[in-house]
């Protein structure tokens, strides 16, 4: 059929169409789905789905919802201006659909699948996955979409979720402000992106961080390096806040581990042992997001930190040098 007659035809039946045949993925679609869609929530949202069972466990729990001008915004949609602007678009797609076929199904009222829309945290924001084509043509023909609605594990159990030593978000929303002026200037992509869309992040954050720190070992092994002369001249009465929870965090002066010839100091690595609840864990879960948006992993990242309370115990149990190899040492401190 010619193009221009297709189009003319289009615009005679938009009214006439009735479409009532939305369907669920079958196993086989929410396993494409992932295969092709899920890097991209992955590098915006942070590993919320981690194998393609969790996915599909949360499809399977989905519910259909029919999308109207009153439903909460959905990010990621796309608004071509007619059907050639779409059909330039998705063949930009890794994965190019069949903008025809989805008309012809939509006219015939033939079943095709939901559009999957994430729920990220909040029942107010919301995120296309997949069916991006499908909700675009849907509403170039006047057909209302409904999509599925997929919650993340995290906005399941929202109400009840309790955080690691009872830490909120709005506690740690606080604190970022107060370190950084606002949230916007925290996130620092120079987006603008809404307020709500910020408070989603840091959940996000802190929902991978929370899984982590439930996992650490109390007393917990904490390191911290130091420019000194010797072990000898350690100030046990100041030993500072910020300490890191692997060695590898515990970097000098940011990487720069020398000798200091105009005062004789070189870099110490000191190690001691804190009680979990001398830790600020309100400033902890806050400057663990500030490096890592979409989480805090173990063992990985230069920045992590523990922050400390002020003035509080600290056992010192072994120190080295630059090079050298751990000594043991028994001294008391405070932070």
């Amino acid at each position: 059929m010619d193009y221009c007659v297709l189009i003319s035809a289009l615009k005679k039946v938009v009214a006439k169409i009735n479409y009532t045949n939305w369907r669920n993925l079958t196993d086989k679609e929410i396993a494409e789905e992932y295969e092709w869609e899920y890097s991209k929530v992955k590098e915006e949202w942070g590993d919320i789905f981690p194998t393609l069972r969790d996915f599909k466990e949360a499809v399977k729990k989905g519910k259909p919802e029919i999308v109207t001008k009153g439903s909460p915004s959905i990010d990621n949609r796309s608004y071509p201006d007619d059907i050639e602007d779409l059909k330039r678009m998705v063949q930009r797609y890794q994965y190019p659909r069949d903008v025809d076929r989805i008309i012809e199904g939509l006219k015939n009222n033939d079943p095709i699948p939901y559009p999957i829309v994430l729920q990220i945290n909040s029942p107010n924001w919301r995120w296309i996955m997949s069916g991006n084509t499908r909700m675009a043509v849907s509403s170039l023909l006047g057909v209302t979409p409904k999509v599925l609605i997929v919650k993340n594990k995290e906005d399941e159990e929202v109400e009840e979720k309790a955080y690691f030593e009872n830490v909120t978000v709005d506690s740690v929303v606080k604190e970022l402000i107060s370190m950084y002026g606002s949230l916007d200037d925290w996130w620092g992509q120079g987006e603008g992106e809404p307020e709500e869309k910020l408070i989603s992040r840091v959940k996000n954050g802190m929902n991978n961080m929370d899984k982590s720190y439930r996992k650490l070992s109390f007393p917990l092994d904490i390191f911290r390096c130091l420019d000194l002369t010797s072990i000898d001249a350690l100030g046990l009465k100041d030993l500072g806040i910020s300490w890191g929870p692997y060695e590898e965090n515990a970097v000098c002066n940011y990487g720069g581990t020398s000798k200091h010839p105009e005062d004789g100091s070189s870099p110490f690595i000191i190690k001691a042992k804190v009680a979990k609840k001398n830790i600020d864990w309100i400033g902890t879960f806050a400057e663990n997001i500030t490096y890592t948006p979409n989480g805090w992993v173990p063992g990985g990242g230069d920045e992590q930190e523990v922050r400390l309370k002020k003035r509080v115990p600290l056992s010192i149990t072994s120190y080295k040098e630059e090079d050298g190899d751990w000594v043991d040492i028994k001294l008391k401190g405070r932070s």
